[in-house]
């Protein structure tokens, strides 16, 4: 009964002093891998809040292509341009690992554009910061799996609206523009690939790690840290 008692009074302790948790994602809504990290994130964040810990994410600018035009460009062309083919050999890895994950991918006709995205997502991050993850995470469903064209601001509006925000502000934001997104990339001099995430927790770092890293590991390396 000692063993017991003494098992639940630091069960309790624990709980009540719960470190919440920053995470830090730095991502680009063109690239694959952000999708399918970022979905593998998202689960591994809805595992925390189901254990009670609270964890607050940002989500920062990075651009893997700064020369798509507005509106987006035809993906196939986009593909071919950059890789030498418009289906290259690399997306099949994605598609493998989206499959094994349960993800609906489906790739989109257009290869967005994705400054006025970020645009926006800065913007949610400043003025509705608990709502920014969720927003970061619909505006990669809506490119990898609805297919639709996040280079438009009414596209962004819309999905906005879907998680609660409100569209038309968003869209007509006029506080963050193209011009800013470039400069904001220097924020993060030593990130040269992504999705790069870093956790924290009391402003100290807990674990970074870069690329699409599963679900499983995030929770592995939070347990070994004693943060579950």
């Amino acid at each position: 009964y000692y063993f017991i008692i003494q098992n639940l009074i630091v069960y309790s302790i624990k709980k009540m002093t719960v470190t919440p948790i920053r995470v830090q994602v730095v991502s680009d809504f063109l690239c694959p891998w952000c999708y399918v990290g970022g979905i593998r994130l998202d689960r591994a964040i809805q595992f925390l809040q189901q254990e009670k810990i609270p964890v607050q994410v940002t989500w920062h600018t990075f651009l893997i292509e700064d020369r798509i035009p507005k509106g987006g460009m035809d993906f196939g062309t986009y593909m071919d341009k950059r890789w030498g083919a418009p289906h290259p050999y690399w997306l099949i890895d994605v598609e493998n690992s989206a499959r094994e994950d349960e993800m609906p991918l489906k790739w989109n006709d257009i290869a967005v554009d994705t400054f006025e995205a970020h645009c926006c997502s800065e913007y949610v991050a400043k003025h509705y910061p608990e709502k920014q993850h969720q927003f970061h995470i619909a505006l990669l469903k809506a490119n990898y799996e609805q297919n639709k064209n996040i280079s438009l601001r009414s596209v962004i509006g819309e999905v906005a609206t879907s998680i609660g925000l409100d569209g038309n502000e968003i869209a007509n934001q006029k506080e963050f523009n193209r011009d800013i997104i470039p400069k904001l990339c220097f924020k993060f001099p030593d990130v040269h690939g992504v999705p790069d995430v870093t956790f924290f927790a009391d402003n100290k770092k807990l674990f970074h790690y870069s690329g699409a890293q599963t679900t499983q590991m995030i929770i592995m390396q939070l347990k070994k840290l004693n943060v579950i």
